[in-house]
């Protein structure tokens, strides 16, 4: 069992395991090997990956190699399906030019060759779609790609400060809502690109020695509470208490940080770490991409700013 620096040990962890869980990597190598070093310090006993490897970076291939020689467990995401298909109608202009450049680099690639072969060979019969690559259980825990009901599309997200003014009451049956949408006591989830833990509002306490607050992103309602930290936080007493857990992205933040994101769990404790990496690395290779010049700009500047 890993103890985390300037911690105590939890007081009864219920697994007999550190589970090191990341999400939306996003091509971004740099981002991803920073993380992988940082993590090695800690030692987890599984490392599990929520899907978005690819996408949006310059590197989808080299981070595909990664995760599957370091990852135990990876489950798809949108811009998995959207490259082993078409981008979804949902999609932007920009993410679409992305993608399908990604779909091309891909091409060939024995990971990825290997990812295509399994879709269609192990769908299960009379599965609708693709959604069971999306959302898998994994023993008492429940890993997501975007949301419990719609696990390729939906946010985990409820908005921003103007938002929860003008719609509380909506805004909370929704976060109480996504809880009830998984059977497991803890799940997690990407997709958004920001880290955030969703759990019940009786169960707010565990949150006064989690650090800063993010008050423009975190909820506070009658009957759930959406808690998004201001850097690394630390959240202990999970145990017994419904939760849905967002370890934040590895290669694209938007939560204004710049630093990549993942979480490190053990069933009781949640430690979200943030990482510094090469950023300015990575835009070089986003400018040697064969997209539109207006897309590789909007990709460097959200890596800079972290939005």
């Amino acid at each position: 069992m890993v103890h985390w620096r300037g911690a105590p040990r939890p007081r009864r962890p219920p697994l007999s395991e550190t589970l090191a869980i990341l999400a939306d990597i996003h091509g971004n190598l740099e981002a991803l090997d920073a993380v992988l070093a940082d993590m090695a310090v800690f030692k987890p006993d599984r490392i599990l990956v929520l899907g978005d490897i690819v996408g949006y970076g310059p590197e989808p291939g080299a981070c595909l190699t990664r995760v599957a020689e370091r990852a135990d467990r990876f489950i798809l995401g949108n811009h998995e399906r959207d490259a082993l298909t078409s981008p979804s109608r949902h999609m932007s202009a920009p993410a679409r030019a992305v993608i399908e450049w990604t779909a091309r680099k891909l091409q060939g690639h024995p990971v990825w060759e290997r990812v295509r072969e399994r879709v269609w060979r192990d769908r299960p019969e009379g599965a609708p779609g693709l959604d069971w690559l999306a959302s898998v259980r994994d023993g008492d825990l429940r890993l997501i790609h975007a949301a419990p009901d719609e696990p390729f599309e939906r946010y985990v997200w409820p908005g921003n400060r103007a938002t929860f003014l003008a719609a509380n009451a909506l805004v909370d049956r929704k976060l109480q809502w996504f809880l009830a949408g998984f059977e497991e006591t803890h799940a997690f989830c990407g997709h958004t690109h920001v880290p955030a833990v969703l759990i019940g509002y009786e169960h707010h306490p565990i949150f006064r020695g989690a650090g800063r607050w993010n008050r423009d992103l975190t909820f506070m309602g009658p009957n759930a509470v959406f808690f998004v930290p201001l850097g690394e936080s630390r959240v202990d007493g999970l145990a017994g208490r419904k939760a849905l857990i967002n370890p934040g992205s590895v290669g694209q933040p938007r939560d204004g940080l710049a630093a990549a994101s993942y979480a490190l769990y053990d069933g009781n404790s949640l430690l979200i770490r943030r990482v510094p990496y090469d950023v300015e690395a990575t835009i070089e290779k986003i400018f040697e991409m064969d997209i539109p010049h207006a897309v590789r700009e909007r990709l460097a500047e959200r890596l800079e700013e972290g939005r």
